[in-house]
This record gives structure tokens, sequence and C-alpha cells, in this order.
């Protein structure tokens, strides 16, 4: 990982809130309800947020985060929805030299599409 990338990636994790740690290229925080991923992979930066779902409710959960997984809600950005082990989870790679607000309001529209689900009805 390059300086620039991880001088990025201290100065994403202090506006987040997270608690401060020595940046890597694999990071797991828990945000409760909330798990968050960030991976460096060849040369990009992949934000994953997870949340547990009841097994009654990850079909249609599903169903619902495709829908809205936009990228023009997202600057562009595409989002991926998935689910795995009882989870739910977001991911997405901004483009290579976006910056850290970019980051930010890809963190942020994760968290307010992945809270949604508990109230939409499908």
């Amino acid at each position: 990982m390059d300086l620039q990338t991880q001088r990025s990636l201290e100065e994403f994790l202090r506006l987040a809130d997270l608690s401060p740690c020595c940046v890597d290229t694999r990071m797991e925080f828990s945000l409760p309800p909330f798990r968050l991923y960030i991976e460096h992979l060849q040369g990009r930066v992949l934000l994953s947020l997870a949340r547990q779902i009841d097994a009654c409710r990850r079909t249609s959960t599903l169903k619902i985060l495709l829908r809205r997984c936009q990228p023009a809600c997202n600057q562009g950005v595409p989002l991926r929805a998935y689910q795995l082990n009882g989870y739910q989870l977001l991911s997405c790679a901004p483009a290579p030299g976006s910056d850290v607000n970019q980051w930010l309001d890809c963190l942020n529209l994760m968290r307010r599409l992945l809270a949604l689900h508990v109230t939409e009805q499908p």
C-alpha cells in the first residue's frame, strides 16, 4: 500500500469515528448493529458493511437492496448486495484516486440502506 493511500485511510478512519488503529490492508470494525470491513486490493479500497438478518427476512431484504443499489445514488460507484452466513452485505470499491469524502459518502449510504430494511416491508 502506498503512503498516500495509507494517509487517506487514516483520515477516513478519523472522520468515520472509528477506533484508532494501525492501518492495514485488511481491517474489521464493530459498529453495532453493523460490521465494517475495509480492504486494500490491487490499488483500490473495498468497503463492505454487514448486518445480521433474520432468516425469514433474508430473501425480501436482498431483493429490496438489489433494487436500490443504483450507481446514480452513489456518485456513480456501483454497490453490490449479497448475503453470507446470515449477514446481509453491501460493498463498493470507489475508483482509484477518489477522495476520502467519497468513501464516507459510500459508507453513509450503505448504513442508510441496511438500516432501511428493518422497517420496509417487501
